[in-house]
């Protein structure tokens, strides 16, 4: 996922297609603890929301206002991706 994150960085994926990769994710995510799964369905719904509001509008995507959600959320989300990564590499 954090690839994906760095894709969209880059601008090689779009939002939709990153909000894509994390409901795959969020999907997956069977295992682990409830409040984590929470958390990062709340930073996905973040962008989720962003991207139909400006589909809806027929506004831009990544207009100021909407690249500092999706920032935010984006830094969110990878917070908690590194934690848990972290987590698992712990011996």
């Amino acid at each position: 996922m954090l690839n994906q994150i760095a894709r969209y960085d880059a601008g090689r994926i779009d939002l939709a297609g990153l909000i894509s990769s994390l409901e795959s994710l969020l999907s997956a995510l069977q295992s682990m603890p409830e409040s984590w799964v929470n958390q990062l369905r709340r930073q996905w719904s973040v962008l989720e929301e962003v991207y139909s509001v400006a589909v809806v509008r027929e506004q831009p995507v990544e207009s100021t206002g909407n690249r500092r959600l999706v920032d935010q959320a984006i830094t969110k989300i990878r917070e908690l991706l590194n934690l848990t990564l972290s987590d698992t590499s712990d011996p």
